[in-house]
């Protein structure tokens, strides 16, 4: 004998970002048992990644401060990768605090879309997301290199033909 569906609820586990374009509002899904996928796109590109240290101070200070533990962090050229454990009560004052402070200690900064979030398992599921944020943390750390070794040649090689925005030409 087969058991019977009583329940036709959707499942959903993940929210935001494009996500919601066109859609309605509805309950984001959040657990305090479980962890969850936390994705901060930002509109302008290396906003983020060129004040890395920043970004990673304001969310450990906020993260301390209100209860929520973070597993893994990874910054990009424009947009932030979290894997964190919290409780539903405690996501609302977070990504306030945290998305308000980064906009305005960052001058410039905008928020393209409503923070993505995903709720993942514990086993395979987890190593699978901490291993994904690892290598966003491993190509935001390459990308930064590589913008500031072109600036640097940039600089000693083109001299007078590349200038930093807001400065005089030479």
């Amino acid at each position: 004998m087969k058991q019977q569906q009583l329940f036709f609820e959707k499942n959903r586990k993940q929210f935001g970002g494009s996500l919601l374009v066109g859609q309605r509002k509805e309950r984001r899904p959040l657990s305090s048992k479980h962890p969850v996928h936390l994705i901060l796109k930002a509109t302008n590109s290396f906003s983020l990644l060129k004040n890395k240290q920043l970004v990673e101070q304001i969310i450990v200070k906020y993260s301390q401060k209100m209860g929520v533990r973070i597993y893994e962090r990874a910054v990009h050229a424009d947009h932030i990768h979290l894997a964190v454990l919290m409780k539903r009560e405690v996501y609302v004052r977070w990504i306030r605090a945290v998305t308000s402070v980064l906009a305005q200690r960052l001058t410039g900064l905008k928020w393209k879309l409503r923070p993505f979030t995903r709720v993942a398992g514990w086993g395979r599921e987890f190593v699978r997301l901490k291993n994904y944020i690892l290598g966003n943390q491993r190509e935001g750390n390459f990308m930064a290199d590589a913008h500031t070794r072109v600036e640097k040649f940039l600089e000693e090689n083109v001299g007078s033909y590349f200038t930093r925005p807001g400065q005089p030409p030479p």
